[in-house]
């Protein structure tokens, strides 16, 4: 599938499409500071790169969560992105699209500011549950110059998180089995929950070096469910899955 370069202004709310994303290449993947936000105040989302990836652009769609109004979107000091890569017709309805396309190979460093969305908070909740990356209203890519793409998440970190406590969740939307990327100890756990938060089943981790162990959820029904990753701090990381 080829990177179709879109003025999302004009066409997000016909786009949808398809992914066929390549599932062994890692995903480009962004990270959001987990805070509390109160009802009645404005929050800057600050969405910067949580690993270094290279490509020549990416498209994706944002869903902000019932109690959260978009006022603005701010690029970051990305070349070629501008608020005209934004298509907020939706806007109303919690849904923001985005692309980039710089035509040649650019890479993004982490912690890079990529863009960010002043939001106004309507009730109280964290920001985790305030927005996702919608894997339905158009096609979660990022594009390499030979042509081929690969996925892209969202993570929520705390004060102080570094690369030693990055977690990522890919492919998702899951099929069968599901790669979960963290600095795993020993001491850490591995839960799956259903929406209603309720443990269903417990992994224990099996690589320590590379970072990257897989589960398998061939055996659940379709529907959401929670990933939650707890380290050997107490550190505890939550994701949210769908099961296809």
């Amino acid at each position: 599938m080829k990177y179709l370069p879109l003025l999302v202004g004009m066409l997000c709310s016909i786009l949808t499409l398809a992914s066929d994303n390549n599932i062994g290449e890692a995903p480009f993947v962004l990270k959001i500071e987990q805070e509390l936000l109160k009802k009645g105040n404005e929050y800057l989302l600050n969405f910067r790169a949580a690993n270094t990836k290279s490509m020549i652009g990416y498209q994706f769609a944002i869903e902000l969560s019932e109690g959260i109004t978009f006022e603005e979107v701010i690029p970051g000091e990305i070349p070629f992105l501008t608020k005209n890569n934004f298509g907020c017709q939706k806007a109303t309805e919690g849904l923001i699209f985005t692309n980039w396309f710089a035509g040649t190979k650019r890479t993004f460093v982490e912690d890079e500011l990529v863009f960010s969305l002043k939001i106004k908070a309507e009730k109280d909740m964290s920001s985790v549950d305030a927005v996702i990356i919608n894997h339905h209203k158009m096609a979660t890519e990022a594009y390499k110059e030979s042509g081929e793409h690969f996925g892209i998440e969202l993570i929520f970190t705390q004060n102080g998180d570094n690369e030693s406590s990055e977690f990522a969740i890919f492919p998702n939307p899951i099929k069968d089995k599901a790669t979960i990327r963290s600095s795993i100890s020993s001491a850490s756990t591995i839960e799956l929950l259903n929406a209603a938060g309720t443990v269903l089943n417990n992994y224990k981790p099996k690589n320590y070096t590379l970072l990257q162990n897989q589960i398998d959820l061939s055996e659940i029904s379709s529907g959401i469910y929670l990933i939650r990753w707890t380290d050997g701090n107490g550190v505890v990381k939550t994701e949210k899955i769908l099961k296809l």
